[in-house]
């Protein structure tokens, strides 16, 4: 038996070595095939392959803070807020036109990305103080909508709870109706038609709170929202050179 053993122990012995061996020449040769297709990459194409797997995460990270852009060009700022607003600038309603443009714009864009507002305008008058004032003038405007439109929205829950409140006493009061009518009724077609008619009445006296706790709420919620988005837009200036009286007057 021992003897059976200390063989074993000699072949175990020896496979391992041969395992190893195999192994490491197997390492070797594809270390050797590295090498040589290294050799046979030249130092641009490295550098490239470098370059590209350093790139790839930049990218993604680009991609994944893209801004959405709405793009308004004017000749003056004059064009974007209400003439006969009497408040300062910074606290002018917009022009009626130039807030359904940028509304009905950010309704196309991605919910999930913030938006940022190009606006193209004169060099002469990007360099006054009004235009460095835009970014202000947006986010006021858009933040009084959003309050404006989220007291239009606690309006209609208030009118939600008391025509739920009143369609339900009125249910209430037909059922029990109903009941009677049933009760004191002989005639079974009369008395089925009465029936009827106070479960019809006390259900329509609950359609206007049904609606609005189902249906009317969202148009107006969406809308609030997309105030707010907009309020938390940013304003980037792109100013262009202004276009000569003679090269307008050849245009024309």
């Amino acid at each position: 038996m021992r003897l059976v053993s200390v063989t074993i122990a000699c072949h175990a012995r020896w496979l391992h070595k041969i395992s190893a061996t195999n192994l490491a020449d197997v390492t070797g040769l594809r270390q050797s095939r590295a090498d040589l297709d290294l050799r046979q990459i030249g130092s641009e194409e490295k550098l490239q392959i470098f370059e590209l797997r350093l790139a790839r995460p930049c990218d993604t990270m680009t991609t994944e803070n893209t801004e959405e852009l709405i793009e308004l060009r004017v000749d003056d700022i004059a064009q974007l807020f209400h003439t006969l607003d009497p408040f300062p600038f910074r606290e002018r309603d917009l022009d009626r036109a130039a807030e359904e443009f940028i509304v009905d714009w950010a309704r196309e864009l991605s919910i999930n990305r913030p938006i940022k507002i190009i606006v193209h305008l004169p060099e002469s008058i990007a360099q006054l103080s009004a235009a460095r004032e835009l970014d202000a003038a947006f986010s006021r405007f858009f933040s009084y909508k959003a309050t404006i439109t989220q007291g239009e929205l606690n309006e209609l829950f208030r009118v939600g709870r008391r025509s739920l409140s009143i369609g339900a006493l009125v249910l209430t009061l037909c059922l029990l109706l109903a009941h009677l009518a049933g009760g004191y009724l002989i005639e079974i077609p009369i008395k089925r038609l009465v029936e009827e008619s106070f479960l019809i009445l006390g259900w329509v006296a609950n359609w206007r709170p049904l609606e609005i706790f189902l249906y009317d709420w969202w148009p107006i919620s969406r809308r609030r929202d997309l105030y707010r988005r907009l309020s938390k837009a940013t304003v980037d200036l792109r100013p262009y050179p202004a276009t000569p009286p003679e090269a307008q007057t050849d245009a024309l």
